[in-house]
C-alpha cells in the first residue's frame, strides 16, 4: 500500500507526475486550448496542448476584407463592394471595399473635340468647334454655304442649328458670325 507521494502515474496523462509513486486517480486526458483569450478556447480541456490560436480576422474568402492569415473568424467580414473614391462619378458611400469600378469625370460627349471615352460623367469640360458645320476644324466660307442652305429650316433641323433650338434662323447666323474665321485645332 502507498503511504506517500500520491499523484498521476500515467505517462499519457497531461498531469503526469514522475515523482508520484502511488496512483490517486487524478489523471486527466482532456487535451485542447485552455487559454480563454484564444479563438479556439476549449472550456472542456483540462490540459493545454499548445494548439491555441490568436490570429483573428475575416476568414470568408468571398468577403472584400478576407484575411488569409486569420485563423479565427472575428465577425469583421464585409461584402459591400463598389466605388469608394469620393472623386469618382459613381462613388458609393455605402461601399466598404473598392471593386475597381470607379469612373472619373471628363468630357463624355463624342461630338466634342476633347471627347474622352473613359469619362464616366460629363464635368462640363467638353470643347466644341462652334460653327464648324463640315467638321474640318475651321469655321470658314464652306460652313457659311452649309448654313445658308439650311437657313429657314423649322422642322427636324440637324444641320445649321448652331444654338440647338430646333430651327435655323438669324440667331444661328449671329453665332456663326462670332466664330467665323476661327480654327479649332
Amino acid at each position: 500500500s502507498c503511504h506517500f507521494l500520491f499523484g498521476c502515474t500515467d505517462e499519457e496523462a497531461c498531469n503526469y507526475d514522475p515523482t508520484a509513486i502511488c496512483e490517486d486517480g487524478s489523471c486527466h486526458f482532456l487535451f485542447g486550448c485552455t487559454d480563454e483569450e484564444a479563438c479556439n478556447y476549449d472550456p472542456t480541456a483540462i490540459c493545454d496542448d499548445g494548439s491555441c490560436h490568436f490570429l483573428f480576422g475575416c476568414t470568408n474568402t468571398n468577403a472584400c476584407n478576407y484575411d488569409p492569415t486569420a485563423i479565427c473568424e472575428d465577425g469583421s467580414c464585409h461584402f459591400l463592394f463598389g466605388c469608394t473614391n469620393v472623386n469618382a462619378c459613381n462613388y458609393n458611400p455605402t461601399a466598404i471595399c473598392d471593386n475597381g469600378s470607379c469612373t472619373f469625370p471628363g468630357c463624355n460627349d463624342p461630338d466634342a473635340l476633347n471627347y474622352n471615352p473613359a469619362a464616366g460623367c460629363n464635368d462640363g469640360s467638353c470643347e466644341y468647334c462652334t460653327g464648324d458645320l463640315n467638321e474640318d476644324l475651321a469655321v470658314n466660307v464652306n460652313d457659311l454655304l452649309i448654313l445658308s442652305s439650311a437657313f429657314g429650316c423649322s422642322v427636324n433641323c440637324t444641320i445649321g442649328d448652331i444654338n440647338e433650338d430646333g430651327v435655323v434662323n438669324v440667331a444661328d447666323v449671329l453665332i456663326f458670325i462670332a466664330y467665323f474665321g476661327s480654327s479649332c485645332q
